[in-house]
């Protein structure tokens, strides 16, 4: 998977993330990201990298989190 598709599929779940939380009238002030390679596959390399990123708000702003998750997608990918 490329670096846009990351970025895509982080998108819609961030979204999704964000109004289950308003829903529930919650917060967040950090978020994990990582991603994975499959162990499983012996035609590629495995690989696993990961990152915790503050959130520059506890509201859970789509375009504020979409921004910070786009960086740490960048640095671990």
């Amino acid at each position: 998977m490329d670096l846009e598709s990351l970025q895509e599929a982080v998108t819609l779940y961030i979204s999704r993330a964000a109004e289950k939380l308003r829903q529930q009238h919650s917060y967040a002030s950090l978020v994990y990201v990582y991603i994975r390679t499959s162990p499983f596959n012996k035609k590629k390399a495995y690989y696993s990298n990961s990152l915790t990123t503050p959130l520059p708000s506890p509201e859970l702003q789509s375009n504020l989190v979409y921004r910070e998750l786009s960086g740490c997608l960048f640095l671990i990918s």
